[in-house]
């Protein structure tokens, strides 16, 4: 009867550590869940942990781990989605605001009829400058809308970048004889083709122009140059209003280094400078450097 014996001691002994088993992955499920309930209902960087490796419980708890912190991810981009779009409802609707109230006031002194002809005539002149103003602030934001939904379509094809160039300097000659700017432009007279789409390269020289002369000072310089098989396209003025800090954020949406956003420019026309420039296998730099402004558009060479 001995072996009777032994053999229930070994079943109990068995049976002893199964329940003990059984305790301990309930015991350890039960903390887990715990764990999960905080993590979801708090923000929170934590992670599951175990303390005692059963039936590959630890490879379960790193699995969870992987989703858990997905969408963690998830969430935090989506709030920064979110934060972004009501930051940009903000701007686009104090952006349009302003010269439309503007031109509102403008358009009520006329109608009061206690104005001379002349001043009628210079209040005509500020209403159509406000409103172009709402024109072009509402056509970059639908190319920006455009560009982020790849809905532009690019036409690349050899271009010779010079020729752009000229060709969107002279639209500014008035621009600059305004403001009593006479640029310094070196553009070679050979060629220096890359692969773009015209329009929306010409598009982008004329974005960085018109910032110069919003807030640029009493000079520009414009220099096209080569750099190996690289075509390097600098420009350059003289601005008081940007620091250091300013140069990370110069490209970003509605960035304006102007806080009080006196000059109503929405920020929007280097961030799509950018957008093209990349979109055609360019790159686009900012520096600051003794209240010196410029901006370095490169594109590689192509063979003609």
């Amino acid at each position: 009867m001995n072996w009777y014996w032994w053999v229930i001691c070994i079943l109990s002994i068995a049976l002893f550590a199964l329940v003990l088993y059984i305790l301990l992955y309930q015991r350890q499920m039960k903390r887990l869940i715990q764990q999960m309930h905080f993590i979801i209902n708090k923000d929170t960087n934590k992670l599951l942990t175990t303390d005692i490796h059963l039936f590959n419980i630890d490879s379960l708890a790193n699995e969870i781990n992987l989703i858990i912190g997905k969408y963690k991810h998830a969430y935090r981009k989506a709030e920064r989605s979110n934060r972004n779009f009501k930051e940009i409802i903000t701007n686009i609707s104090h952006d349009l605001r302003t010269p439309l109230t503007s031109a509102i006031g403008y358009m009520q002194m006329i109608e009061s009829n206690h104005l001379s002809e002349e001043k009628k005539e210079e209040y005509l002149h500020l209403i159509n400058q406000r409103i172009t103003t709402v024109r072009t602030m509402l056509e970059q934001l639908f190319e920006l809308a455009r560009i982020e939904s790849d809905e532009l379509t690019l036409q690349e094809s050899t271009v010779n970048v010079n020729n752009v160039l000229r060709d969107t300097i002279t639209l500014f000659y008035d621009d600059f004889l305004q403001k009593q700017i006479t640029p310094d432009i070196t553009i070679p007279d050979h060629s220096f083709n890359i692969l773009a789409d015209a329009d929306a390269l010409k598009r982008v020289f004329q974005n960085i122009i018109n910032n110069a002369l919003a807030h640029g000072e009493y000079d520009f310089t414009l220099t096209s140059a080569l750099s190996g098989q690289t075509c390097n396209i600098v420009f350059t003025n003289h601005t008081k209003m940007l620091s250091h800090i300013d140069i990370p954020l110069i490209f970003e949406r509605f960035y304006t280094a102007d806080q009080s956003r006196s000059r109503k420019t929405t920020g929007l026309g280097l961030s799509i400078s950018k957008r093209l420039v990349e979109r055609m296998h360019g790159s686009i730099d900012a520096e600051y450097h003794d209240e010196i402004f410029s901006i370095t558009v490169s594109f590689p060479i192509v063979n003609s």
